[in-house]
């Protein structure tokens, strides 16, 4: 058995870590950085750029603490949008996602629909119904987009059928991670006081 060649799975883990801790030391950081013009009065001439730095556990946290970071800075507005970078695996972040609700109507009439955290660049598509049947069969998907003024957004697609006098809630993970990040930036932004004025 000590001769038969074997996946060592999981304790490639103790290899890569004990490399990352030589190379970087054991009280690295990452950073994530919020970069644009200097503000003048509060308010930043241009857009920002969320600069981060392969951070795996960057969360919907984080991006709130930087929200609050800046408005404490003293900035009150925006005059461009929000831009994350290329790759998204190095600005972006890979938890948490959409909350869609789907609330039946009349049968036969559309749901209602809801969706949180309620990003300003994301756009709920209605294409489901209310049924009279036992079952609920609902299908949530996303895609990038542009409205009718050009503007880069993404749709959130509900589809299928919910049972007459029930409610559905669906988690979506961000397919489109970067314009994601830089939608929940934007509203955390806005939580914040600070008005972003970019589309």
């Amino acid at each position: 058995l000590a001769e038969r060649p074997l996946n060592p799975a999981s304790n490639t883990k103790l290899v890569s870590t004990a490399a990352a801790i030589a190379l970087l030391g054991a009280d690295y950081q990452y950073a994530t950085r919020v970069v644009g013009a200097m503000p003048k009065q509060g308010v930043v001439a241009g857009g920002v750029y969320l600069r981060g730095n392969y951070d795996p556990t960057l969360d919907t946290a984080d991006i709130a603490a930087l929200a609050q970071a800046l408005a404490q800075a003293g900035i009150t507005s925006i005059d461009g949008n929000v831009y994350i970078g290329n790759p998204a695996t190095r600005d972006g972040i890979y938890g948490g996602g959409y909350s869609v609700r789907v609330a039946a109507g009349k049968v036969g009439k559309a749901p209602s629909l809801s969706l949180f955290p309620p990003l300003p660049g994301v756009v709920l598509v209605n294409r489901a119904t209310t049924t009279g049947k036992r079952r609920s069969a609902i299908s949530v998907r996303t895609e990038a987009g542009r409205d009718d003024h050009g503007a880069a957004i993404l749709r959130v697609i509900v589809t299928g059928k919910v049972r007459k006098g029930r409610a559905v809630s669906h988690h979506v993970a961000p397919k489109h991670v970067g314009r994601f990040t830089a939608e929940l930036l934007k509203w955390r932004l806005a939580g914040a006081g600070v008005a972003v004025a970019g589309h």
